[in-house]
């Protein structure tokens, strides 16, 4: 299956306790022009019981739900390529959390934002693809959770500052913009990223619009990282990076032990 993200969010030639549930279906909030320019079109089953799912599930895909060796490790990770459900990284951090805010950027057919709503978090889900947040509405009814859906574009959104205590990003570049995305983050917030990385000569098609080797890691040196890995589904290379922004009771810490 192909897909078009002109910011190659999936420029693969494969490649989504206090619950929050409601009966009324959340609204449409437009906040910025339409355009489909970086939506992605997979196909998927708004009446299948599986996990959120942005593709139908194939019958050998097995392995993706193998979680790789914890969050301490940096061992190849062992995930179907066809991204069906959220990353068992992702879904392993969201064992813990039942509460809070979140905000998954370029959310497409909604596949992180589903997962985060089900974990009890209230959830806002933004996309520039009308018909993307509207197929993501759907499934979210289906699966009887709420979120609030922003049609606006990641390049000129105004994100607010420290109000999310989770912020997601599923294969989308949005490297411009990360400095109003971390600032989005709450103090002790905690980030997900997951994208493609440059092919091995930097010549591959889509090499523009991913990440190189560190360069993620580099970008979020003001978080604390507590994972980071750089792996290959398929022969694909990709990343994840789990990191939190520290506190200020915490930075001050560092601060004065280090004086």
């Amino acid at each position: 299956m192909t897909e078009d993200h002109s910011r190659a969010s999936r420029d693969s030639p494969e490649a989504e306790s206090d619950p929050c549930s409601s009966e009324v279906e959340p609204d449409l909030r437009s906040t910025g022009a339409e355009s489909n320019l970086r939506s992605s079109e997979v196909e998927f089953d708004p009446d299948s019981t599986d996990s959120p799912s942005d593709e139908p599930t194939p019958p050998d895909a097995d392995s993706s739900d193998a979680i790789p060796n914890g969050l301490a490790s940096d061992a190849l990770v062992p995930v179907s390529r066809t991204e069906r459900v959220p990353s068992p990284i992702l879904r392993t951090l969201l064992e813990d959390c039942s509460e809070g805010r979140a905000l998954d950027v370029a959310t497409g057919l909604g596949r992180n934002a589903i997962a985060l709503a089900e974990a009890g978090l209230r959830v806002d889900a933004l996309d520039v693809s009308r018909a993307q947040l509207e197929r993501a509405r759907e499934r979210a009814v289906s699966r009887s959770v709420s979120i609030e859906w922003i049609l606006a574009d990641v390049d000129s959104y105004v994100f607010l500052e420290e109000t999310y205590d989770v912020v997601t990003i599923g294969f989308f570049d949005a490297r411009d913009r990360l400095p109003g995305i971390l600032s989005a983050l709450s103090p002790g917030g905690l980030l997900f990223y997951e994208h493609y990385l440059e092919s091995a000569d930097g010549n591959g098609p889509g090499d523009r619009y991913r990440f190189a080797s560190n360069e993620l890691l580099a970008a979020c040196a003001n978080l604390t990282v507590l994972y980071y890995a750089e792996y290959r589904v398929d022969g694909e290379p990709r990343v994840t990076l789990v990191a939190y922004k520290p506190s200020d009771e915490s930075t001050r810490a560092v601060a004065n032990s280090e004086s």
